[in-house]
């Protein structure tokens, strides 16, 4: 039950980023993004988490992106965290089946 909340948690944050307009000051998507994060606390997602966050705040901005290769680029490191933390929720609930 927690698993497929939390992926979808993180498919609603996938959705986000892959839908609002990136490089651009938006703080609307930055709320979203964290209150989404808030339902998905647990400590050993907490690197990804993070990551996430704090990328979030970058890519929705007007200018920090650019230090970081652009928004796009920004954006694919935000998508291969999510990924990362899909495959981390889902390898923690086949541990605990063993």
């Amino acid at each position: 039950m927690i698993k497929n909340i939390s992926l979808k948690v993180v498919n609603e944050i996938e959705q986000v980023v892959c839908n609002y307009t990136i490089g651009w000051a938006n703080e609307e998507a930055i709320k979203k993004i964290n209150i989404l994060l808030n339902k998905i606390q647990n400590p050993l997602w907490s690197d990804k988490i993070s990551f996430i966050s704090e990328y979030t705040k970058i890519l929705f901005s007007a200018r920090k992106h650019e230090k970081y290769g652009g928004a796009e680029k920004v954006r694919s490191l935000i998508l291969n965290s999510c990924a990362s933390l899909e495959d981390l929720i889902s390898r923690q609930d086949k541990e605990k089946a063993l």
